[in-house]
């Protein structure tokens, strides 16, 4: 209030030492946008406007963002589910919208001798520094490295292969799938670097139970710093994928039911868990609606995985057989939009995975990208 009053009643109310509470609003935020109260973004956004300098920057860069995407969920599902305000929908887009053009709408208010009513304060403000980033000719203050491999017989005119020491990666070797790119099934260890000294970046043999799988490349790692290992597929996991549609039509609506179905081979004792990925359509039209079944996932909640990442993840317990999981979900559109998934992988083009559209519907096209390295795509 005092911030306000100080740039719009042309009183300065704040002392010199006052600064807006800039981090605190923002941690605040979202919880005023998800109660329903973005009015208060709106009066934050005006006032650090007119206050201006690193406050403002701060600020604008940390909310512009967040309130882009409930627009634009707005757009979509409702502007009630974005935030939920008591007066309505129209509120709810203005109040979103409005902090986006506070720079349009306002000028900087100044004194009666053209000043800025918070003189060059602006230039005062203090922002903690970031803490820098990891010296990485500290870090590796150990190296070279010098190991006593003990005493290597070698033969003149032959390769001879030689161990200068064999280090045991903590952790343990779990399993990873996404079905819909075959029936396969990979190795991942997630692990720590063991040594006193960084492990550089470069090509490494992988051996697993004194098997040569082949060669990775190595990121560069400091000392206990998190190392995750990709370690090959293992064939003696098979994973298979089956899915079936079915469609329902009422009122001039059309429900569109898909249910997904995993089930896992693997030899027992071999593994406890796998995970399984399986990716999300995010629909590019506001007129179709998608609802996760299987897991239940919270249409607000599934809005934001959506925009964050838009994969379904599954841990199946190995120990427990027949390993099967379902995933079911469902598309709601109008009866005249006939939806299409695309799906899209690395390097290739376009797939079409419908047929058969009638010319006087409407095609509406849904990616489906397959998460081929895992996380948010």
């Amino acid at each position: 209030m005092r911030l306000f009053i100080s740039a719009f009643g042309g009183v300065r109310v704040l002392s010199d030492a006052d600064q807006p509470p800039v981090s605190d609003w923002l941690e605040r935020s979202a919880s005023w946008l998800r109660e329903g109260r973005p009015e208060l973004v709106y009066f934050a956004s005006i006032g650090i406007f007119q206050y201006g300098g690193v406050a403002w920057d701060l600020w604008n860069n940390a909310i512009r963002g967040r309130l882009v995407q409930l627009v634009e969920m707005g757009e979509r599902t409702g502007f009630l589910n974005a935030s939920p305000h008591p007066a309505g929908e129209t509120a709810a887009l203005s109040l979103l919208a409005l902090p986006l053009e506070v720079y349009y709408r306002y000028r900087p208010v100044s004194d009666a001798r053209g000043e800025s009513m918070f003189g060059n304060r602006q230039r005062q403000d203090h922002i903690e520094e970031l803490e820098p980033l990891p010296n990485v000719n500290q870090a590796a203050k150990s190296w070279p490295v010098r190991i006593d491999a003990g005493l290597a017989q070698l033969v003149d005119g032959q390769r001879m292969r030689v161990q200068i020491d064999r280090v045991t990666l903590p952790g343990k070797v779990g399993l990873r799938a996404v079905p819909a790119t075959g029936p396969g099934a990979w190795r991942v260890l997630q692990t720590v670097n063991p040594w006193s000294v960084p492990l550089l970046a470069g090509p490494a043999e992988v051996v697993v139970d004194d098997e040569r799988l082949g060669q990775i490349e190595l990121p560069f790692c400091e000392p206990g710093s998190a190392l995750n290992l990709n370690l090959g597929r293992d064939d003696r996991v098979q994973v298979t994928r089956s899915e079936e549609r079915t469609d329902d039509e009422a009122w001039g609506k059309r429900t569109r039911t898909y249910t997904m179905r995993v089930h896992v081979d693997a030899p027992p004792g071999l593994y406890d868990v796998i995970r399984i990925d399986e990716a999300m359509p995010i629909p590019k039209d506001g007129s179709i609606q998608m609802v996760s079944l299987a897991p239940v996932i919270a249409p607000d909640l599934l809005d934001q995985r959506l925009m964050e990442d838009p994969v379904w993840h599954l841990d199946l317990d190995l120990r427990k057989p027949p390993v099967v999981a379902t995933i079911a979900w469902q598309l709601r559109f109008p009866a005249t939009v006939r939806p299409r998934i695309d799906t899209v992988r690395t390097g290739e083009e376009v797939v079409n995975g419908d047929e058969n559209f009638s010319r006087n519907e409407e095609e509406v096209n849904l990616p489906d990208v397959h998460p081929l390295s895992g996380g948010k795509q």
